[in-house]
């Protein structure tokens, strides 16, 4: 079993969100799960600068960095998103964002971003460990 809830955490030191500290408690009492609640505060928060170049306005963006808010917020808020500030959007479809991203990484430019190798590593272990228990 395995579900990556984002971790929702503004800054660092700041506290999971009671439902994802919940699911995670949960989650770990399941023999042989594996639970990623991801260090970034959003998922998109792990694609470089160089991987959504395609959608700035001017040349390549910097990383996002790890608790940058990535999409606008709907509430009025003065400080501009992610989106907003580095690709100068409003907007983005996470469809097109994936379909569009994904055939461009490689390991190398995924490998440092927060806690990313770690949990890679440890979904194959897993999945290793699952493939084992099913041969007979």
């Amino acid at each position: 079993m395995r579900w990556r809830p984002h971790s929702g955490k503004k800054w660092a030191g700041s506290r999971l969100k009671e439902r994802v500290r919940k699911i995670k408690k949960q989650v770990e009492n399941v023999p042989n799960s594996h639970i990623w609640v991801t260090e970034a505060k959003e998922i998109e928060n792990y694609l470089s600068g160089e991987l959504l170049s395609s959608y700035a306005a001017n040349g390549t963006p910097r990383d996002p960095k790890q608790y940058d808010r990535f999409f606008p917020s709907k509430k009025t808020d003065k400080d501009l998103s992610y989106l907003e500030s580095q690709l100068e959007r409003k907007s983005i479809d996470k469809m097109e964002l994936a379909f569009e991203v994904a055939p461009r990484m490689t390991k190398e430019m995924m490998r440092l971003r927060f806690d990313l190798e770690k949990q890679m590593t440890a979904i194959i272990e897993k999945i290793a460990l699952w493939n084992d228990e099913g041969e007979v």
